[in-house]
């Protein structure tokens, strides 16, 4: 199997693929949001969100990390909101579905302890307790699924922030992004042969071992975004490393073993101390007897290098689940939980 397109609509009958088609669109949608949003001064923003809706805050964190004035971000993948979220906290409230449980108890928290607050949603309960209570709600553009609306989800919170007073990503280099992004689609999109796609021969590389994913800090979102839509649209588990601390422990782990492990590293050569350590992992897991590739990031800033990695690594989750003769969009044992979780409720 290549894959070509026919096999890609073959597997995903669902058509997931298209939503990947339009990344470029959800982002360019997403910068014409009007919402009436006065700058607030708050001394953290904490993000709440899970799963696919949840990973574009862990971009926003990165992203946030050598900003000056921009408030300490937090990330909350759970029910409950940390100790110190209070009046001068924001909190960005985001599900894409709108009835995630974890992120609706957070909000009910957040309204309670004062903060301010911005919902994100498709529509759903979030949208109606934000109704309710006459918080500021932005509503995110038509998806298949949340992990397939990320630059919906992304774009729109960056612009939140903005018109709040925390510019992360200048509007100029958001628009720049999505001129890559188009230039991306059109070399790995499903179209494109596997001897001109990366999406495709990375795939190929994966499909039959263990990935192992290695990246600096700065991609530490982005890493584990792949490793979400790996378990997610490929149904694989997959290990996530950040350099430089994945020398300080994981290094130890590359011998000759039964696991059938592949290796996939993500790195600039800008920095001559993280060569090294890439250089050495990479030389570990050859004598290993294991096989890597290797993601070079060639764009001019970081939020092009990021929204071109992710663009291409989410590719590659599609592209290995018709590989795999698996419906990349179908996601039964989460459903399978919801619905526990629902019965459990009711009980």
């Amino acid at each position: 199997m290549k894959p070509t397109k026919d096999d890609v609509e073959r597997i995903d009958r669902e058509g997931l693929y298209k939503d990947y088609e339009s990344w470029p669109e959800q982002a360019e949608q997403a910068m014409k949001i009007v919402v009436d949003l006065k700058e607030r001064e708050v001394d953290k923003i904490v993000y709440c969100g899970m799963g696919g809706s949840g990973c574009a805050g862990d971009i926003i964190q990165d992203l946030s990390f050598n900003k000056q004035d921009i408030p300490p971000i937090f990330v909350v993948k759970g029910y409950h909101l940390p100790n110190f979220v209070d009046s001068s906290t924001l909190v960005l409230a985001v599900s894409y579905s709108g009835e995630t449980e974890e992120t609706l108890t957070a909000l009910e928290d957040a309204l309670k302890r004062n903060c301010i607050v911005v919902g994100l949603s498709s529509g759903g309960r979030l949208e109606k307790i934000c109704v309710e209570n006459g918080i500021k709600h932005v509503k995110l553009g038509k998806a298949l699924t949340p992990r397939t609306a990320l630059p919906s989800i992304l774009y729109s919170t960056l612009i939140i922030l903005s018109k709040l007073g925390y510019e992360l990503v200048s509007a100029y280099e958001l628009n720049n992004a999505i001129d890559t992004l188009r230039r991306v689609r059109s070399s790995i999109g499903v179209l494109n042969n596997l001897e001109m796609n990366e999406a495709k021969q990375i795939a190929y590389h994966l499909h039959d071992g263990y990935p192992i994913i290695y990246g600096t800090q700065e991609y530490r979102g982005v890493l584990i975004r792949f490793k979400n839509s790996l378990n997610e649209n490929a149904k694989m588990h997959a290990l996530v490393e950040v350099l430089p601390e994945a020398c300080h422990n994981d290094i130890e782990a590359w011998y000759p073993s039964a696991l059938n492990t592949r290796a996939l590293f993500i790195l600039e050569e800008r920095d001559v101390k993280l060569k090294k350590r890439f250089d050495t992992l990479m030389e570990l897991v050859e004598k290993a007897g294991s096989k890597y590739h290797i993601i070079y990031t060639k764009e001019d800033t970081l939020f092009k290098k990021l929204m071109s990695t992710l663009y291409l690594l989410e590719y590659t989750t599609l592209y290995l689940a018709v590989l795999r003769g698996i419906p990349p969009a179908p996601t039964p044992n989460i459903t399978l939980l919801k619905n526990r979780i629902r019965l459990h409720q009711q009980a």
